[in-house]
């Protein structure tokens, strides 16, 4: 079995002795995302705007490995507070269309911030993948939230 590492500068460096992802065959395994600004290694404030940093820090990854939000098939997100979990739900609805991905929330301490994320993914064979970039090259400019961020409106009413 051969594992590729998959690493980006445009999401957090790894903070011991792992990789952002790995791939083996089709599957992209990421490591856990936490809601860390890479440039500026600042935190943002707030449930919402956490989750919204840790989705941008693992799609940075995805695409580093050949995928995208649109290829994740499980998630697992860890809160520090599971009265979060309804402003979770508004703010993935708000990233990932149907068929959703297959997901586990887990209440846990976590180490300065409120939500992590991990993501499994399966990255398109080349003839998925031509399709793909060949209606993307045909289509117009995304419609406000179809580009997997969310609307103004979607971003107010998430929490």
């Amino acid at each position: 079995m051969h594992i590729r590492k998959v690493a980006t500068p445009e999401a957090p460096s790894p903070s011991g002795p792992y990789s952002q992802a790995v791939v083996t065959g089709r599957l992209v395994f990421l490591a856990g995302q936490r809601p860390v600004d890479p440039r500026s290694g600042e935190v943002p404030v707030g449930f919402p705007a956490q989750v919204e940093q840790a989705l941008s820090n693992v799609r940075m990854v995805l695409q580093s490995a050949g995928a995208d939000l649109s290829d994740v098939v499980k998630l697992t997100a860890y809160l520090a507070d599971l009265t979060d979990f309804d402003c979770l739900n508004g703010v993935l609805r708000a990233w990932f269309a149907e068929p959703y991905p297959a997901r586990t929330t887990v209440g846990v301490q976590l180490r300065d911030v409120l939500v992590e994320l991990d993501v499994t993914a399966a990255l398109p064979d080349d003839a998925e993948r031509h399709h793909l970039l060949a209606r993307k090259s045909m289509a117009a400019a995304p419609a406000p939230g179809t580009d997997g961020r969310p609307t103004e409106a979607e971003e107010s009413h998430a929490c």
